[in-house]
């Protein structure tokens, strides 16, 4: 039989779902209040139910990609955070005696570290758009049931809210409509 993979939208909780599964007399494989998954590894259903939850998150993180292209721009024109202007100053710091810094080289440093919290914020924003999705430190937290009737897998993750149930297996439309009602 052709493998499905299907999905739907619920309202339950955790708790709820798992009632659901035990009451189908479904395998529990796994059931976390807690785990990490990597975008990659979600159905679109589950990417999508993540990037609505995270849309505000994700518009600032636009936001802050627009700013830090400006600034990058700016800095490239005025030469300031070039590699080779940190290098020369990094390299003045070590043949000097002097133990302290002068107004440019804290500003400089200042600047890199500026850069530094950027880039990680960009970064996160980055990493949705990639194609497998490695960068997510630690992955996306979410609740999640995987279960198994027969030959046929369901899972449910729920990232705080719109939580969505994946069927997958040769029966899965059927499981599913059976399983409808109650979800």
């Amino acid at each position: 039989m052709q493998q499905q993979c299907v999905s739907l939208h619920t309202d339950k909780g955790l708790k709820e779902a798992e009632q659901i599964f035990q009451k189908e007399e479904m395998e529990i494989l796994l059931n976390t209040n807690m785990m990490y998954m990597r975008f990659a590894d979600m159905t679109s259903e589950e990417q999508n139910s993540w990037i609505k939850l995270m849309r505000a998150d994700l518009e600032n993180a636009i936001d802050d990609m627009e700013i830090f292209n400006r600034r990058i721009e700016r800095y490239n024109k005025e030469e300031q955070l070039s590699p080779e202007v940190f290098r020369k100053m990094f390299d003045s710091l070590g043949k000097s005696r002097d133990s302290f810094l002068d107004k440019a080289h804290i500003n400089l440093i200042k600047q890199l570290i500026e850069f530094e919290d950027r880039s990680r914020k960009i970064s996160y924003f980055a990493n949705i758009t990639s194609q497998d999705g490695e960068g997510f430190v630690g992955g996306i937290r979410c609740s999640c049931i995987i279960a198994r009737k027969g030959t046929d897998v369901v899972r449910y993750l729920s990232f705080l809210k719109d939580p969505v149930v994946t069927f997958t297996g040769p029966n899965a439309s059927k499981l599913k409509s059976t399983l409808e009602k109650q979800f």
